[in-house]
């Protein structure tokens, strides 16, 4: 296996309603991927560049949940997007079964507040044989308090190198 390391960075009522695909405002979000024998670890670091909060989801497909120890977590949902030459891979790893999004899933993310989340997709996609370039899109929900709508934010691509057997 080759380890690579690539970086790209964007600026990306009580049950809200429908989602969209837009870029934040106010929240940039870079990525960072390193591939090794056993994994892609993905380290994603949200930071809020505005002078206002912003309500982030929490947890998955979202800032790092506060309070827990800073580690590698497999990837539990399909929160990437994994290309190669355009075309998405299957995802084939875990779905945790969740009730709908509601606004208690929401936290308040002030002002040059940053989180940083660290997640393996090794196992969640399927990866072709020999050498390839793929490219990584992570999403996060944001939600809008004022129209109780939660848009889906998607980073900026970043591209790295598995070479399987």
């Amino acid at each position: 296996m080759v380890s690579v390391l690539a970086a790209g960075s964007s600026t990306a009522a009580e049950q809200p309603t429908q989602s969209q695909d837009v870029k934040s405002t106010q929240v940039s979000v870079s990525q960072a991927v390193t591939v090794n024998e056993d994994a892609i670890v993905v380290k994603i670091v949200f930071e809020n560049r505005s002078a206002t909060p912003v309500f982030i989801k929490e947890g998955l497909f979202g800032i790092a949940l506060r309070g827990l120890l800073k580690k590698v977590y497999d990837l539990a949902e399909p929160e990437f997007f994994i290309y190669k030459s355009g075309q998405a891979l299957d995802y084939t790893g875990p779905i945790v079964l969740q009730g709908p999004i509601v606004r208690s899933d929401f936290i308040e993310f002030g002002p040059g507040e940053k989180s940083v989340r660290q997640v393996n997709v090794r196992k969640g996609f399927k990866f072709l044989p020999g050498r390839h370039e793929y490219e990584i899109v992570h999403r996060h929900l944001e939600l809008d308090l004022a129209t109780s709508v939660f848009n889906e934010k998607r980073s900026e691509p970043v591209k790295f190198e598995l070479d399987l057997p």
